[in-house]
């Protein structure tokens, strides 16, 4: 008997050569124009360790409009929750015999990579954690979709990412960007959310570039897209005002620039923002359906392969 093949995983964006990204941003616009989805029958467990709104019910509505099923496993009341403390391992070799995928959201880092290790079914980090190895892949991807969907590239654009550099969103977006050389990338970072080492030699040894400016009045002007992912994970931890975005200090953007937030929000975005031409956070949002379904169908194409 062969020995079984290991799954493709989707755990990082580094997980994607360039070639891949762009195929999935391809397929994305074709299921986004009325293709239909790929995985008729597939069975997704749905694993979230932490709380998710867009990415969890974005993945379920994905599943279901291409045609597959969902399985949902609430840590609380199964044996994989706290309460029971079954090994992700164990959860993994499990549900390997019940799905045909995993999504799973863990507050440890680590958590999506013991999942991972143990499946024989392929896994989708839906966010794992903060700093090193925490990553949302996803989200970096349907961001990539939403900025070529407004200006028809990515290459050649001025892009601004204000929020914290040991943000899981951020992390994928700065790699993910860097399939895009001739984009422009700024960075404004509260100096406590700054990277730390290991990121930054990371990001030199592959060849990241960007820019850190002081104020969003540096590049406001200039710039195609305005990207905030957020300054902590921290609910209720006041945001200092010199990083959020109002109408008032987004006035003077170019008519063309859009807007984006990976969301949720609170002080870090006005509500008064959401009347100007430029906002795409929620078209963002709802980009999430084509590109997770572009990226299950990637996965278990491999798999069958």
């Amino acid at each position: 008997m062969p020995a079984a093949t290991k799954p493709r995983h989707l755990l990082s964006i580094d997980d994607l050569g360039g070639d891949a990204i762009r195929a999935i941003l391809a397929r994305s616009r074709e299921i986004a124009a009325g293709a239909a989805g790929r995985i008729p029958g597939a069975l997704a467990a749905m694993l979230f360790f932490s709380p998710s709104t867009r990415t969890q019910y974005g993945f379920q509505s994905s599943v279901l409009r291409a045609g597959g099923g969902v399985i949902t496993i609430e840590p609380e009341s199964s044996r994989a929750g706290s309460n029971w403390g079954e090994s992700l391992a164990d959860t993994a070799r499990v549900l390997s015999g019940f799905a045909d995928l995993a999504v799973i959201r863990h507050p440890q880092a680590d958590g999506v990579y013991d999942f991972a290790a143990a499946s024989t079914i392929p896994v989708i980090n839906a966010g794992n954690g903060m700093g090193l190895r925490a990553e949302h892949p996803t989200q970096a991807l349907i961001d990539l979709y939403t900025i070529e969907q407004a200006f028809g590239r990515i290459d050649g654009l001025k892009i601004l990412i204000i929020g914290g550099t040991h943000l899981r969103a951020f992390r994928s977006q700065i790699r993910a960007l860097a399939h895009y050389p001739q984009a422009e990338i700024f960075v404004l970072c509260p100096d406590k959310f700054w990277m730390d080492h290991a990121d930054a030699e990371h990001y030199r040894r592959a060849g990241i570039r960007f820019t850190r400016i002081a104020h969003l009045d540096d590049v406001k002007r200039s710039v195609d897209v305005i990207y905030h992912n957020g300054i902590t994970e921290r609910r209720g931890e006041p945001v200092d005002s010199y990083f959020a975005l109002t109408a008032a200090r987004l006035a003077d953007i170019r008519p063309e620039a859009i807007v984006l937030h990976s969301l949720p929000r609170v002080e870090d975005l006005a509500h008064d923002v959401d009347a100007m031409p430029q906002a795409r956070y929620f078209e963002q949002a709802h980009n999430g359906v084509p590109v997770r379904i572009a990226v299950m169908e990637h996965l278990l194409t491999a798999k069958r392969e």
